[in-house]
Formats: C-alpha cells, sequence, structure tokens
C-alpha cells in the first residue's frame, strides 16, 4: 500500500502544529474515521497526476480545507524523513521529497506552520522547515517576520538566520531591515543580536542600496559582547559595502587595544575584501587609505 493511503491525520484542523512523536497517536485520527470530503482529499493525493492537481486547486479556495492538507503534508515530510533517514528506504524519501515539494506549492498557506515548526522544533525539524520556507520563497516572509519577537530566544536566533536566506522582499523588504535592526541592536541575548547581525548583511548584500543596512552593522561593531562585534564585522564583509572600512578601522583600533584577536581577524578579513587589497595595515593606515581613496568608491 502506497505511504499516502494510510497518512493519519490530525483530528482537528485547529490544533496547532503536528507532533512526529508515536505518544502523540491519541491526537491523530485514522482516514477512515474522516469525513467523506476529506479523505477523498488524501486519496486524490494517493493517486497524484490530474485528479491531485484539481483536488488540490479547489482545496487552496477552502481555507479549512487548505489547513488540512498543509497539516498532513507536514506530517507526512517528517514521518517519512523519520523512516528514510533512519534507515535506507527509497520509498520513504520519495514519499518524503514529494511532500516538501507539495508544501512548497502551498506557499503562504504551508508557511504560517512552518514558521511554527522552526520556532518550536527540534534541530532536525528546524533544519527542515528552514529548508521548505526558503523553497516557498518570498511568500514566508509575511509569516516569518513576526517571529522576530517571539518570546523565546532560541526562536529568534532561528528565524534572523532564516532570514539570511530567504529572498529579498519587494516593497515589504524596509519593514524587514527594522525588524531585523531591533535585534541586532536591542535583543537582550548575545546570540539572537549576533545572528541578526548576520542576516543584515547577507539580506543587504541583495538590496539595491547597502547604506541602510551598513549604519545598522557599523553600530553593531561597538556592541558589548564580543561574539556580537564578531558577527557585525563579519556582516559588513557580507554586505560589501567599502564604505564601511572607516568603521571597521575604528573597529580595529579598539580590537588592539582590547586584545581582540578573534574580532581582529575577521575585520583584516573584511578590510582586505572591502579595499581589494590584501596589504596588512595599522589603523591609522586603514583610514588614510580611505582618505586617499574614498573617491573611488563614492559612486557605489
Amino acid at each position: 500500500m502506497r505511504r499516502s493511503a494510510w497518512l493519519l491525520v490530525l483530528a482537528c484542523a485547529g490544533c496547532g502544529a503536528p507532533r512526529t512523536s508515536t505518544a502523540d497517536a491519541e491526537s491523530l485520527v485514522a482516514v477512515e474515521r474522516l469525513p467523506a470530503e476529506r479523505r477523498a482529499l488524501l486519496s486524490a493525493y494517493g493517486r497524484g497526476g490530474a485528479d491531485w492537481e484539481a483536488a488540490r486547486e479547489q482545496a487552496l479556495r477552502d481555507p479549512a480545507a487548505t489547513r488540512f492538507l498543509v497539516e498532513n503534508l507536514l506530517l507526512e515530510m517528517m514521518r517519512s524523513y523519520d523512516a528514510f533517514a533512519a534507515r535506507t528506504d527509497e520509498r520513504a524519501r520519495a514519499a518524503f521529497l514529494r511532500a516538501e515539494t507539495e508544501l512548497a506549492r502551498f506557499g503562504a498557506a504551508a508557511a504560517a506552520p512552518l514558521v511554527e515548526l522552526l520556532c518550536v522544533g527540534d534541530g532536525i525539524v528546524a533544519d527542515l522547515a528552514t529548508k521548505s520556507l526558503v523553497r516557498i520563497g518570498r511568500e514566508a516572509v509575511a509569516s516569518a517576520e513576526p517571529a522576530l519577537e517571539h518570546t523565546e530566544p532560541k526562536a529568534r536566533r532561528r528565524v534572523a538566520a532564516l532570514f539570511a536566506v530567504l529572498p529579498h522582499a519587494g516593497e515589504r523588504e524596509p519593514a524587514v531591515r527594522e525588524a531585523l535592526r531591533r535585534r541586532a541592536l536591542g535583543d537582550p541575548e548575545w546570540i539572537v543580536r549576533a545572528e541578526a547581525a548576520l542576516a543584515l548583511g547577507a539580506r543587504g548584500s541583495r538590496d539595491v542600496e547597502t547604506a541602510p543596512w551598513r549604519l545598522i552593522l557599523e553600530r553593531a561593531l561597538v556592541d558589548d559582547d564580543p561574539a556580537v562585534r564578531r558577527s557585525a564585522a563579519e556582516g559588513l564583509f557580507r554586505l560589501g559595502d567599502p564604505r564601511a572600512i572607516p568603521a571597521l578601522a575604528n573597529a580595529m583600533a579598539r580590537a588592539v587595544t582590547e586584545g581582540e584577536v578573534k574580532l581582529l581577524a575577521v575585520i583584516e578579513s573584511a578590510l582586505a575584501e572591502l579595499a581589494g587589497d590584501r596589504r596588512s595595515r595599522t589603523p591609522q593606515a586603514w583610514l588614510d587609505w580611505w582618505r586617499d581613496h574614498r573617491g573611488e568608491f563614492s559612486n557605489r
């Protein structure tokens, strides 16, 4: 029997993110106990082809049916992943890849539960959720952005990392930048500030104007925590805006004074990359270099 034919489903559409432990079996119901229209959806998924294409399009017009399918695709993806990860099982691998692909096709409808899984799941579940959200792409941004305010630091860190790999959000991008700014400069947890700094560099490198991203990262260079300062320097490296050279040179001077060897190494790499010049220099020499060469970068 094909795996999708005996897929277990959530007992109710509104009971939250699916859980994969066998101890949760009582929260699921067997296919034969479902209403006829829900069984028909799962049967269409099992058959695939034109039947499933038609059933999916019809379900997308009904929010309850969409939620039902998304929850079951999440269950299928997690269960089949468990199966092929534990042993070589090509059928389970095929089931996983199909469920993963179908979730991406549901777009924004699948994004919210995937963000929930990203926030509360274990490391493997969070990684699978991240990959699915990246496949969804821009449509995932609206669901992910509020999660940057999650009460749990682990969740905020994971969502910040997600934004490093999500695509440009178009008109929504300034709001994303502001949300990341709040995390990079104001989050009470250093690990969240550090992750947000890396995300700012990555996203800014894909924007048409790097200055707003650069200014935030330059402020993060003076964070109280050394790990955040390193992430800010790495973020400027990722951003690729040479106008950060003076701020990095000043941060380099502080790193020399305070003996921050790790930060110094990151700053030296960033300066060499941004200037296109690998010569080793003192902080003052870098400031002098920028005074002589800044005109070459004025139109960038």
